[in-house]
C-alpha cells in the first residue's frame, strides 16, 4: 500500500534533487544559455505534478465526505467504495465501512428490541383490559370482583416483572454502572443463592449440592449480582426434570472467582448455545431450554457490568453447566 505520506516524500525528494541537479550542471558545469528557462520549466513540472498528486488526494477526501453526508440512520447498510487509492484514505472508508456495520447492527438490535418489549407488554395490558371490560358489563357479586382483581393482579405483576426486567438490563450497560460498585462478599451471596434453590427445587425434590469457599470477596453491587445468578439458576431448576439434581458451587482460582451451576435437566441444543443470552431470544418449540423473557441477557449485561464473562457447556439430554467468571476484589 502507498501511503499519502511517502507519496508527499517521494514527491518533495524528488523536487529538492531535480532542481539541485539542474542548478548545478546548468550553473556549475554546462553554464547552459537556456539555464534559467529549464530551471523554469523544471519548476512548472514539479508544481504540477505536485497539484495532480494533491487532486488525488483530495478526490478520494471529497469522495469519502460525500458518502459520510449521505448516509443516515434509515440507510446504514450502504457502504463507501469506489475511492480509487490504496492509501490512508481507503483504509480510512474500510474503516467507517466497519463503523457502518456495528452501527446497522445495533439499530437492527433495538428496533427488535423495542418491538420484543411492546409484544410483552401488548399481551398482559390486553388480558388485564379483557378482564376489567368483562367485569363491568353487569353488576357482579362480591366474589366474582375479588376474581377480576386477582386475575388483574397476576397480569400487573406480570407487567412490573418485564418493566424491572428492562430497568436491570439498562442498568447493566450503562457507563455510569460501576460507579455504584462496593465490595461484596461473593461467599454470602452464592451461599444465599444455594439455600434459594433448594427452596425453589423442592416441590420437584431436585437435590441441590455444591461447595461455596468461605470469604471470597469481589467489587461490584450486591443485589445486581444476586439477580444475575438467581436468573441462572431459575432457568436450571425450571429445566431439570423431577427428581433431578443440580450443584453450585464457588472457588478462586488465578485471582478470579468461579462460579459453576450444573444442572441435570434437558440441556440446550447446539443451534441454540450461541444465541441464549440474546434478549428476547426464541429457539424451537421443541428442543428450545431458556424461555423467551430477558433473564438470561439480563445476567449476561450484569456480569459483564463487573468485568466478569459467563459461559455455557451443554449436551441436549445430559444437562447445562454455567461457569462464571469475576475478578476479585484487590487487597
Amino acid at each position: 500500500m502507498k501511503s499519502i505520506r511517502s507519496k508527499l516524500f517521494f514527491w518533495y525528494a524528488t523536487s529538492l534533487v531535480s532542481i539541485s541537479a539542474l542548478f548545478y550542471l546548468a550553473v556549475h558545469i554546462f553554464s547552459l544559455p537556456y539555464g534559467n528557462l529549464l530551471f523554469l520549466i523544471l519548476l512548472i513540472v514539479l508544481a504540477l505534478e505536485g497539484l495532480f498528486i494533491i487532486r488525488k488526494m483530495t478526490d478520494g477526501l471529497t469522495k469519502l465526505s460525500s458518502k459520510i453526508k449521505s448516509i443516515t440512520s434509515n440507510n446504514l447498510n450502504e457502504k463507501v467504495t469506489d475511492i480509487g487509492d490504496e492509501d490512508e484514505i481507503e483504509e480510512l472508508s474500510v474503516t467507517f465501512n466497519s463503523l457502518l456495520d456495528r452501527l446497522h447492527s445495533a439499530f437492527t438490535r433495538e428496533r427488535q428490541f423495542i418491538g420484543d418489549v411492546a409484544h410483552e407488554l401488548k399481551t398482559p395490558l390486553a388480558a388485564q383490559r379483557t378482564t376489567i371490560e368483562v367485569a363491568l358489563s353487569k353488576d357482579r357479586s362480591k366474589k366474582e370482583f375479588r376474581d377480576v382483581l386477582a386475575e388483574s393482579l397476576v397480569d400487573n405483576n406480570r407487567l412490573s416483572s418485564t418493566l424491572n426486567n428492562i430497568l436491570d438490563l439498562a442498568w447493566a450497560e450503562a457507563d455510569s454502572a460501576k460507579g455504584q460498585f462496593e465490595k461484596v462478599n461473593l461467599s454470602e451471596v452464592v451461599s444465599e443463592i444455594k439455600d434459594l434453590a433448594a427452596t425453589m427445587a423442592h416441590k420437584k425434590h431436585i437435590a441441590v449440592v455444591g461447595n461455596v469457599e468461605l470469604d471470597i470477596f469481589i467489587t461490584g453491587k450486591k443485589d445486581k449480582l444476586f439477580r444475575a445468578i438467581v436468573n441462572i439458576v431459575d432457568n436450571a431448576v425450571s429445566y431439570t426434570a423431577e427428581k433431578g439434581s443440580m450443584s453450585i458451587s464457588l472457588q478462586k482460582k488465578n485471582e478470579q472467582a468461579i462460579i459453576r451451576i450444573l444442572d441435570t435437566g434437558i440441556g440446550i441444543a447446539q443451534r441454540d448455545l450461541p444465541h441464549i443470552f440474546e434478549r428476547f431470544y426464541r429457539g424451537l418449540k421443541n428442543d428450545k431450554v431458556f424461555g423467551s423473557g430477558l433473564g438470561l441477557a439480563i445476567a449476561s449485561a450484569a456480569i459483564a457490568a463487573h468485568q466478569g464473562k459467563v459461559e455455557v457447556k451443554s449436551n441436549v439430554g445430559h444437562g447445562s453447566e454455567f461457569i462464571i467468571s469475576l475478578p476479585l476484589a484487590s487487597s
